[in-house]
């Protein structure tokens, strides 16, 4: 073969290695530009939920009126009581208020009467009052031997009546409702002959009726 020939043969081997080069690197360029996740990851990926903000979300709508809670009960004030003395209507006849010593016990707000013929207390309730309280007895300066009956009148007759010797006491609750006028009364029963004996109410109070 001429040297011309052999010059031929060797720009076609050249530009044919030329041409296969370029085609690798093109090839290799453009393989590059795409993504390279496998195609399993793009499936999952594509697969995977997708989770959504509302763009509202409702709330409970809040009372326009919320009720207070009711206010305590107030507690209920029990009626005072009264001295059957401090009554406006508080009439005597033989007889004094104050303190009074009964079987060794004092009582300062006292009716004491004197078996004098029969001593009388009257007050006027006004049917105001539903009970009577007091601590009945013989005054401690009486003779020993002494009993005094006790007793309590309305205007419908006797409401109450004890008999009672002296050393001896005793608490007694009397109903007065409804009574309009209340009586008082001692009346000795021994020792016969014997003035100036004296009988106490002590502590004699009144409830009101309420």
């Amino acid at each position: 073969m001429s040297s011309e020939g052999q010059s031929w043969w060797v720009v076609v081997v050249t530009g044919i290695v030329v041409a296969v080069v370029a085609g690798l690197i093109v090839a290799r360029l453009t393989g590059g530009g795409h993504s390279s996740i496998p195609s399993g990851d793009v499936g999952a990926a594509s697969s995977a939920p997708v989770t959504t903000t509302p763009s509202s979300v409702p709330t409970t709508p809040k009372p326009s009126f919320v009720p207070s809670s009711p206010p305590p009960a107030a507690s209920a004030t029990p009626p005072a009581r009264l001295f059957l003395t401090d009554l406006d209507s508080f009439e005597v006849s033989t007889q004094w208020s104050g303190p009074a010593t009964v079987n060794g016990q004092t009582y300062a707000h006292s009716v004491i009467e004197c078996d004098c013929n029969g001593s009388t207390v009257y007050a006027s309730l006004e049917r105001r009052f539903s009970l009577l309280q007091a601590t009945i007895g013989i005054t401690d300066d009486a003779p020993t031997d002494t009993k005094i009956e006790f007793a309590a009148y309305s205007e419908q007759g006797l409401i109450f009546s004890r008999t009672m010797s002296f050393g001896q006491s005793a608490p007694v609750s009397i109903d007065v409702r409804g009574v309009l006028h209340l009586e008082l009364k001692v009346v000795q029963i021994s020792p016969s002959g014997t003035e100036s004996l004296w009988a106490a109410w002590g502590n004699a109070e009144l409830t009101p009726s309420g």
